[in-house]
Parts: C-alpha cells; sequence; structure tokens
C-alpha cells in the first residue's frame, strides 16, 4: 500500500500516485481509499451529464476514451479501471483530479482553481484557469523563500479563521520553466508521456492548513507593463471567486449553487479579493514575486467587503 495526505485527507492507495508526496508511515484511520478494478457503468439516474461523466448525490463516474473509467464513491473511494494497455502514470493525474475533487465535493468541501504558497504562516491563493501561470508563479516564489501549498487545488475550511489545507502535490512545471530556477536537480517524471511538462519536488511544502492571508486573481497579458495589484470590488470579487471555483459545473451539481454563493460571500467578506495583473514574461516573474511578498509585508490584503 501507498500513503499521503492530501487535502487535508489521510488517503491510504493500492496504486503509486506520482503527482502527490509520500507519507513514511501509513496514516490511522484513513480518510479516503484509492483502488485498482472495475468500475460499474454510468450513474443509474444521473442529475447532470458532463461530456464524459455522470453524477448524483453518492456517485461520480468518469469515462474517458484510451484512459478509462474513473469513479468517486459517497466521500471515501476512488476507484480507477484503466483502459487496456493504459500506463497507470498516464490515469492517475485524472483521478487525483477532478475525480479528485468529486470526492471533496461529496464531502461538502470549498475547492478553488489555485495554486498556494506559504509565507510567515499564512496562505496566499493565486487563482486562475489552466494553463496561466498559477504554478509557474507558486515555484517562483518557492524560489525566494515561501513554502508550497498548493499546486492547482485549493481546499478552504471556513470557522474562527479560514483555513487552506495543503494539497500534498508536487509542482508541475515546463522544462524551460525548470531549467530557468536551476532546479534540474528536483525533476521527476513527465506529468504525461510524451508532455513536456514535468513533476517537481519543491524545497520547501507546508505540512499543515495555514489562516487565509490573501487571494489574488491572476491576469497576465501583453498589456501589463508592470506588475500590479488592485483590490477588487466586492461585486467583482464574489464572481471572480465562482468563476475560480474547482470543476464549476461539478461544484454546483455536488454541492449546490446557494451554498457556493455562500462560500464565495464569506470569502469576500472577510478577506476581499485582489487582481494581480503580470506582463506575459517569464523572465519578469522574480519582479511580480518581490511585488507580492511587499505585499504581504505591508500587511495587505485588509479586511474583506461585503458583496
Amino acid at each position: 500500500m501507498y500513503h499521503y495526505r492530501m487535502a487535508g485527507l489521510a488517503i491510504t492507495s493500492e496504486i503509486p500516485l506520482p503527482s502527490c508526496m509520500p507519507l513514511d508511515a501509513a496514516p490511522v484511520p484513513a480518510d479516503v481509499f484509492i483502488t485498482l478494478g472495475p468500475v460499474d457503468g454510468p450513474v443509474a439516474e444521473p442529475n447532470d451529464l458532463g461530456e464524459r461523466w455522470t453524477v448524483d448525490a453518492d456517485r461520480f463516474v468518469w469515462d474517458i476514451d484510451g484512459v478509462g473509467r474513473l469513479e468517486a464513491f459517497d466521500g471515501r473511494r476512488l476507484r480507477l479501471d484503466p483502459a487496456a494497455g493504459v500506463l497507470l502514470n498516464d490515469a492517475t493525474p485524472y483521478l487525483m483530479g477532478t475525480t479528485f475533487a468529486a470526492l471533496l465535493y461529496q464531502r461538502g468541501e470549498m475547492l478553488l482553481h489555485a495554486s498556494a504558497v506559504a509565507w510567515k504562516g499564512h496562505a496566499y491563493l493565486l487563482c486562475g484557469t489552466s494553463g496561466q501561470g498559477k504554478s509557474t508563479l507558486a515555484a517562483t516564489l518557492c524560489a525566494a523563500g515561501s513554502e508550497l501549498l498548493s499546486d492547482d487545488i485549493c481546499r478552504i475550511e471556513f470557522g474562527a479563521d479560514i483555513m487552506v489545507h495543503p494539497d500534498g502535490r508536487l509542482l508541475k512545471l515546463f522544462a524551460s520553466t525548470v531549467e530557468r530556477l536551476g532546479w534540474q536537480h528536483r525533476r521527476g517524471g513527465q506529468v504525461l508521456s510524451g508532455s513536456n511538462k514535468y513533476f517537481v519536488d519543491p524545497p520547501r511544502a507546508a505540512q499543515v492548513a495555514l489562516p487565509l492571508g490573501g487571494i489574488y486573481a491572476l491576469g497576465f497579458g501583453a498589456d501589463a507593463t508592470r506588475p500590479a495589484i488592485d483590490a477588487m470590488s466586492p461585486l467583482e470579487a464574489c464572481d471572480q471567486v465562482l468563476q475560480r471555483t474547482y470543476r464549476r459545473r461539478l461544484a454546483y451539481r455536488l454541492a449546490g449553487g446557494r451554498r457556493m454563493v455562500g462560500w464565495g460571500t464569506e470569502l469576500v467578506r472577510r478577506h476581499g479579493m485582489w487582481r494581480l495583473s503580470c506582463p506575459f514574461d517569464l523572465d519578469r516573474l522574480t519582479e511580480t514575486a518581490a511585488i507580492l511578498r511587499e505585499h504581504w509585508e505591508r500587511g495587505r490584503p485588509v479586511d474583506g467587503l461585503a458583496c
């Protein structure tokens, strides 16, 4: 068996997960079990039919051509039924992305599509779409002394403080980014066979949930002449939180639209949200990271605003 801790949950798996940081000892008790084996067909009476998945209140099934069938059940079990001839390493990214997110939504968790770093005991989230540069900026911040908290999925927990749980995954970076950071010795295997993206072990990774320090919506663009940080209006911030919910359509079906709006309103009320405008230039990411660190040191973000 293989053992991991992801999104604050203890994971026991029959198969290795190349994207995750392994634990030295088995967690007791495990919160989630991952198995390899047959998965029954699509949900009998789904309340939503995605492009390739079906879902009801307890079960999520995803059929992927050339990969196999994946299942999340009852907030505790993940199962992979790989297609003939597929490498497990090419199937597990799908299992630990959307399928794991479905399991977390079954447990009633809030997820944001964000990378996150830890700095002086607080979590700072970098929200954006796939391919927008979240991981690259997080890696640049880690190279400057921050700890990695999450590479792609952030589990948010509400309480006296809003807490962000460590994701437990390695960074996923393009070869050019690995070389620019001088991290060739940290590079692992390819994320998918034939891709130019690799798993990378960060210099430091946070091991415990941390109180939220701030949320930033990334905006890379050729029209940005220098990095800049601006406060969003409450209405825009609430909309951005909803837009940056991980696998938003899945969240609507499993968590419910009313709960999602409540999550977003509470985040913005207590913390607000910031727009981070960045030049689309890898050579200037160090400058962007420095401006973020300065923002944190000044004690910003400030208190949130009501939607």
